[in-house]
């Protein structure tokens, strides 16, 4: 499912354990931690900013964040960032945004949600 128009999801992985990010509508925060390709994201918080659910960016941001604290696999494949559970199934794939750096760990990736 590509991201509805105007609520891109966008995620910043950063090399102390924590993450941020837009999940259409919100802000969000949380802590991760990977081994090897598993990874575990816990504590996930956001603003509460009202936001028009007419088309739907509400339904798709409790998705999108279901989706990230379900996530058991990681792999990173060129610009792709790609999040697991643990049947396997794709629940989110983040492009590199260019001009994006993944020097310092996973920064800068735009997802897009396959459920």
């Amino acid at each position: 499912m590509t991201p509805l128009e105007g609520a891109n999801m966008t995620v910043t992985f950063r090399v102390d354990g924590r993450l941020s990010g837009s999940s259409g509508c919100n802000n969000y925060f949380a802590t991760y931690d990977t081994t090897n390709q598993s990874i575990q994201i816990d504590k996930i918080a956001l603003t509460k900013m009202a936001c028009s659910d007419k088309t739907g960016i509400m339904k798709q941001e409790a998705i999108y964040l279901e989706n990230l604290n379900s996530a058991v696999e990681a792999t990173m494949a060129g610009n792709s960032l790609i999040l697991k559970n643990s049947s396997g199934e794709t629940l989110v794939a983040f492009i590199l945004i260019p001009g994006a750096s993944i020097a310092t760990g996973w920064r800068g990736y735009r997802g897009a949600l396959q459920r």
